[in-house]
């Protein structure tokens, strides 16, 4: 079995205060969760493995770990956080 593992890092510094950065994470965080429910990539697109955008997740309303993760970087990062996506195997 291969296991992936997804990462997305929001590196939380800046002008603004902590706990007002936290409180974007957390809702970026909310935001993607509410949008989109679990579904594996043969559930979605017919394939073992496959990385959708952050528009081809939202046009479905699914994906898997990686897609949350790469949905939510790119969330994060249009809200002005700095965020980072790591990948590893």
């Amino acid at each position: 079995m291969r296991f992936v593992m997804i990462l997305a890092f929001f590196l939380l510094s800046g002008p603004a205060s902590a706990q007002a950065l936290w409180q974007e994470a957390a809702r970026v965080n909310l935001a993607i969760n509410s949008s989109m429910r679990y579904a594996s990539d043969q559930e979605v697109w017919g394939a073992e493995d496959y990385w959708a955008s952050p528009k081809e997740s939202a046009q479905v309303g699914r994906g898997d770990c990686e897609d949350f993760a790469i949905a939510k970087f790119f969330a994060a990062k249009a809200s002005g956080l700095k965020a980072r996506l790591a990948y590893g195997r």
